[in-house]
C-alpha cells in the first residue's frame, strides 16, 4: 500500500504542475478579434492564455491556492508513505478534501484542470486509509495470538 500511496502522491504533484502550466500558457480564453456588421457576428475568433487574458485577483488566488493545496497534499502522501511521517496523513486528507471541494466548485472551468490531480489524491488517500486499517487489524491479530498463547 505504501507504493500505491507514494506513486499516487507523486502523480498528483506532477499532474498539478502540468495543469498549472496549461492554465498559464495554454490558449484557453477565446475572444472576438474582428466584429462583423452586426453586434452578434464575429468574423475572427482568437484564443489567448489565461495569464494574458487578465484574470482577477480572486481568480489568481483560487488558481494558485488550488495548486499549493495539491502540492501540499502530495507532499503529505510522499512524507507518510516514503519517510513514515504520520502527520503527513493529516496534510494528505485535509488537502485532498479542500482540492476536491475546489474542483467540484469550479468544475466548469479551472477545476477541470485539477481533476486528474484530485483523482490521484483520492487514490493516495484510499491507500493511506487502507494501510492504516491493515496495520490496526494486524496489531489486533498479533495481540490476540499472544494472549491465547499466554493462557
Amino acid at each position: 500500500m505504501r507504493k500505491i500511496e507514494l506513486g499516487a502522491g507523486l502523480a498528483a504533484g506532477v499532474l498539478s504542475v502540468i495543469g498549472m502550466l496549461v492554465l498559464l500558457f495554454g490558449p484557453l480564453v477565446s475572444y472576438c478579434a474582428d466584429r462583423g456588421s452586426t453586434l452578434r457576428q464575429c468574423t475572427s475568433i482568437r484564443y489567448t492564455s489565461l495569464a494574458s487574458a487578465g484574470l482577477t485577483a480572486s481568480g489568481w488566488a483560487f488558481t494558485v491556492g488550488m495548486f499549493v493545496a495539491v502540492l501540499a497534499a502530495a507532499a503529505g502522501a510522499v512524507g507518510e508513505s516514503r519517510f513514515g511521517i504520520r502527520n503527513g496523513a493529516i496534510l494528505l486528507w485535509a488537502g485532498g478534501a479542500l482540492v476536491l471541494f475546489g474542483c467540484a466548485l469550479t468544475a466548469g472551468n479551472i477545476g477541470l484542470f485539477y481533476l486528474p490531480s484530485v483523482l490521484a489524491l483520492g487514490l493516495a488517500t484510499y491507500a493511506s486509509v487502507l494501510r492504516r486499517m491493515n496495520e490496526r487489524y494486524d496489531a489486533q491479530a498479533t495481540a490476540g495470538d499472544s494472549s491465547t498463547a499466554a493462557s
